[in-house]
């Protein structure tokens, strides 16, 4: 049974970040977000290698059926998939990556420096999606015991 997305979720990092730091910091984060830093391989790389170490993963756990079904139903890639995968990234994931690595991260990074930076913005970042792992599923039992199957 599909659950409505918890109402926490609704006020996430970016929108929060966005009352926080008021017009000024809205211009930075927008400035910052639309600055390209890396070369084009390394957005080849981020957007190819999930998928394959994926396809390694399950191969190695489950054998050549998945990959069978997979050639079978090759279209549903260019027809399901991706489709799904970049409504989820522009609508999910780009704001929320926005909201904690550009508000959350950087303020935390100005004051206690890179590496507490990143572990405390992952305690943050963890306390954020804890209720949805309980409220999805009902338990965190379920949940491990599904992802372990």
């Amino acid at each position: 049974m599909d659950h409505p997305t918890p109402d926490h979720k609704l006020l996430g990092p970016e929108v929060r970040g966005a009352f926080v730091s008021r017009r000024a910091g809205v211009r930075d984060l927008a400035r910052r977000s639309f600055k390209w830093r890396v070369p084009l391989r390394w957005y080849a790389i981020s957007l190819l290698g999930p998928p394959l170490i994926l396809l390694l993963a399950v191969t190695a756990l489950h054998g050549l059926a998945p990959l069978r079904a997979l050639a079978q139903n090759w279209s549903l890639i260019f027809t399901l998939f991706l489709q799904t995968l970049v409504i989820t990234i522009l609508l999910n994931n780009v704001a929320e990556e926005i909201g904690w690595t550009a508000f959350t991260f950087a303020g935390l990074q100005d004051r206690h420096g890179p590496l507490r930076a990143a572990l405390l913005t992952t305690v943050f970042f963890w306390l954020y999606h804890v209720p949805s792992f309980y409220v999805e599923t009902r338990s965190c039992d379920h949940r491990i015991e599904s992802v372990s199957h």
